[in-house]
């Protein structure tokens, strides 16, 4: 038996979810970036936004970059 199959397991099952997590975080931001920019940045009068936003903090994503997607969508 090889002594490292269990951190390459463990490496392999992290890499996996980091790019999932990626992607969904990608696709969020993208997203609420379009909702400001359709509807404003005020979640109580864009539902669009709200409904992302709840997903978004379901999903984990740091405020920070929430915050940074409603930003770009600002300008």
């Amino acid at each position: 038996m090889s002594g490292h199959s269990h951190a390459k397991n463990v490496g392999a099952s992290k890499s996996k979810n980091d790019a999932r997590k990626s992607a969904l975080y990608s696709k969020l931001s993208k997203e609420i970036t379009t909702a400001v920019v359709e509807g404003g940045d005020n979640p109580q009068y864009n539902s669009k936004l709200r409904s992302l936003l709840e997903k978004a903090k379901k999903e984990g994503m740091k405020k920070e970059t929430i915050e940074k997607a409603i930003k770009n969508g600002k300008k």
